[in-house]
């Protein structure tokens, strides 16, 4: 398998590759974001769960905290936070870009990256480089893939 990109925890005791570039890559402002990172906001790849191989080494072992719409993972050894998964999309892994070793990406990742819930960004960062897409919330996509998904239908992303 080609590696597209790789990283890790900062204990390094979990690893992954991906054989792929990520779909997307997404800055989340969102309050439960940047208390789980302890940043002005959270930056995700988003990349398919069949281009991602994960590799742990004991003791270290991922561990998954649930929310309403998604879980999250995070080093149980270091508690560098991994990844994210929407329970509406689960077929795609949101994995941290503060993970990804520098250096081991094979290909441009573009830019003009995605802002979501550019509204509770924190009110002392005032920084707008005025790239990327700004959302106050989530996009059409992700708002009739969460609606779907409460009523138990699944959405996929040509949908919208």
């Amino acid at each position: 398998m080609i590696t597209s990109l790789r990283g890790s925890c900062a204990c390094s005791q979990i690893t992954y590759t991906s054989s792929v570039l990520p779909l997307n890559i997404c800055h989340c402002h969102c309050t439960t974001c940047r208390k789980h990172s302890g940043a002005v906001f959270s930056t995700f790849a988003s990349i398919p769960n069949t281009a991602l191989t994960w590799t742990i080494r004991p003791p270290a072992a991922v561990k998954l905290v649930p929310s309403a719409i998604a879980v999250r993972g995070f080093c149980d050894s270091c508690g560098s936070p991994l990844f994210m998964k929407y329970h509406c999309r689960p077929e795609v892994t949101h994995v941290t870009m503060g993970t990804v070793d520098e250096g081991s990406v094979a290909g441009d990742l573009g830019g003009g990256y995605e802002h979501v819930f550019w509204n509770e960004r924190a009110g002392w960062w005032r920084k707008d480089d005025g790239s990327g897409t700004k959302w106050g919330e989530f996009d059409d996509w992700y708002k009739k893939c969460l609606e779907q998904w409460e009523q138990g239908a699944r959405v996929k992303r040509d949908d919208v």
